[in-house]
């Protein structure tokens, strides 16, 4: 029996962080544990500042005061994403150290009740924050070169 059991582990993983520190007894669940963090720390936020802060300082480089060519090394900048994401993925599981983590999706069939595969799991409280996918309106002809999305 947990006091609390959250699922979905995108930033819903820092309530739980804050409820374990409180003493409380806490499970979360995410359906991919390798993507523990959610969006923001994979696929959105971070990435996304950090490839349009090197977009910038490429872009400012070729003002009138800098002499001189410069190259852009594609490589280079995802490989430092990819070290970035993965020591804030470390953080992010060091902080749940105190949170039982379950990988699989959460079903809610009864109060109180989640099961995850074949296994019922009970707690006092359930705090839902899956998150959300990717929407291509009808017409919009997505082809992930003019169109994009987090995924």
């Amino acid at each position: 029996m947990y006091d609390i059991i959250y699922i979905g582990g995108g930033l819903n993983y820092a309530g739980a962080v804050m409820a374990a520190k409180k003493g409380l007894k806490v499970a979360l669940i995410e359906k991919d544990l390798n993507q523990l963090g959610g969006v923001c720390l994979h696929k959105g936020c971070i990435p996304s500042k950090m490839f349009l802060h090197y977009a910038q300082s490429f872009y400012q480089s070729k003002s009138e005061v800098f002499e001189g060519s410069i190259s852009f090394n594609l490589n280079k900048l995802v490989n430092k994403k990819e070290a970035l994401i993965n020591a804030a993925r470390e953080a992010v599981y060091a902080q749940c150290k105190d949170i039982e983590l379950i990988e699989g999706e959460g079903c809610i069939h009864e109060a109180y009740e989640v099961s995850v595969k074949d296994k019922v799991y009970k707690a006092r409280h359930i705090v839902i924050g899956t998150g959300s996918s990717p929407f291509i309106p009808e017409g919009i002809n997505y082809d992930t070169k003019s169109i994009i999305t987090s995924d």
